[in-house]
């Protein structure tokens, strides 16, 4: 995840490797992924995504979340619905959710 985002409003994008913060999903320990070719990430240190939907972030997903970011859209929102807890990739300022997908979904 490109930000941590939590409910209270602070967010906390990771600024070094191995910096640690807590997961707004699930309490669980994020570790910072940071270096020279890929955009700065969060991952669970347990390897575990606590959102089952969840899939390695690539450089354009990356880079179209850090891009909405810089149009006042929050970034990894857990939204918790029946039960579920998953992360919307951005949520507009009116409350628009977005879900980045670069490549086909069947109808299914």
């Amino acid at each position: 995840m490109l930000a941590a985002s939590y409910a209270d409003g602070r967010v906390v994008l990771p600024e070094y490797s191995g910096q640690r913060t807590e997961c707004p999903g699930c309490g669980g320990v994020l570790v910072a992924c940071c270096g020279e070719i890929v955009v700065n990430y969060w991952r669970h240190l347990n390897g575990q995504d606590c959102d089952t939907w969840a899939e390695n972030p690539s450089a354009w997903h990356l880079t179209w979340q850090k891009y909405l970011r810089s149009l006042g859209a929050a970034t990894e929102v857990h939204i918790k619905r029946d039960g579920q807890v998953h992360r919307a990739d951005a949520v507009l300022p009116k409350g628009t959710v977005i879900e980045l997908q670069s490549s086909g979904l069947s109808v299914a």
